[in-house]
């Protein structure tokens, strides 16, 4: 059995978060298994050396299966600064660019990580729910 990458999901429409070791298992399979075709058919573009991904993903009419990809790296130290690379997919094929409202999840994450998190264990767990707050705008789509 291949091991799957660890990491966070945000879905559009729905939003909510799925992790890693949650009760929520089947769904993150279920849309792990979306990131993972997305992954397999577009190898060349993406970075290998990530130490953990968050993914957006969401539809916008007749596009299905839409993933904006952010794998990050470079962590030198928990607090350090790591790097962001980024990809937007839409039914499987690379394309389009990230939006605003996608960027303000990621940098939420990033604010959070940095402050209340103090290893990526403990920034991937949220058994007790724990996570950035978001602002109303994004939890009313």
């Amino acid at each position: 059995m291949a091991v799957k990458p660890e990491g966070r999901v945000y879905v559009w429409g729905r939003f909510f978060i799925l992790y890693v070791h949650s009760s929520f298992q089947e769904d993150f399979d279920s849309f792990t298994d979306i990131i993972l075709q997305v992954l397999k058919r577009n190898t060349r573009l993406l970075y290998t050396g990530s130490e953990y991904f968050i993914a957006l993903l969401w539809s916008d009419g007749d596009v299905k299966n839409c993933v904006d990809l952010f794998h990050i790296s470079g962590l030198e130290g928990w607090g350090s600064n790591p790097e962001y690379h980024a990809n937007v997919f839409k039914n499987g094929v690379p394309e389009g660019c990230i939006c605003g409202e996608g960027m303000s999840v990621v940098g939420r994450e990033e604010e959070y990580r940095r402050i209340q998190c103090g290893s990526l264990e403990e920034y991937l767990d949220r058994s007790k729910g724990r996570g950035p707050e978001l602002p109303e705008y994004l939890l009313t789509k």
